[in-house]
């Protein structure tokens, strides 16, 4: 996801695809570095920090519920506002799954229309 009005991109690394990417995760935290673009990583549990230098890292602490969902979006949130001073409401548990269904509906969209791949197309 790239939030252009702030230059931040925001990532999700699930253990399925990042495992064994670790390569292709430096190459990326430089290049968002040399773009001067702050990156944020969510990581699942499970994986390891990739030293990330331009941004922030937060780590799933369990496997993916809504409790820990609701957490890693509240550093989130946490981040947001000490960088940038934006007021933003913590979430709750209950907030993840009354919204679960248009979460993931939103997801599809944001993928295409906010993906960090596109930012150089507009």
């Amino acid at each position: 996801l790239f939030l252009p009005k702030y230059n931040i991109g925001i990532e999700y690394d699930g253990v399925f695809w990042h495992n064994s990417k670790q390569a292709l995760e430096q190459k990326k935290n430089q290049i968002f570095e040399k773009l001067n673009i702050k990156f944020i990583r969510i990581r699942e549990f499970g994986l390891s920090t990739t030293g990330i230098t331009n941004g922030t890292e937060i780590l799933m602490e369990g496997p993916a519920s809504h409790d820990t969902l609701a957490n890693c979006i509240n550093s989130l949130f946490l981040y947001l506002q000490s960088t940038l001073g934006l007021k933003l409401n913590q979430v709750s548990n209950t907030d993840i799954k009354a919204n679960e269904k248009h979460i993931r509906n939103q997801y599809h969209f944001s993928y295409q229309e906010n993906n960090i791949l596109n930012c150089k197309k507009r």
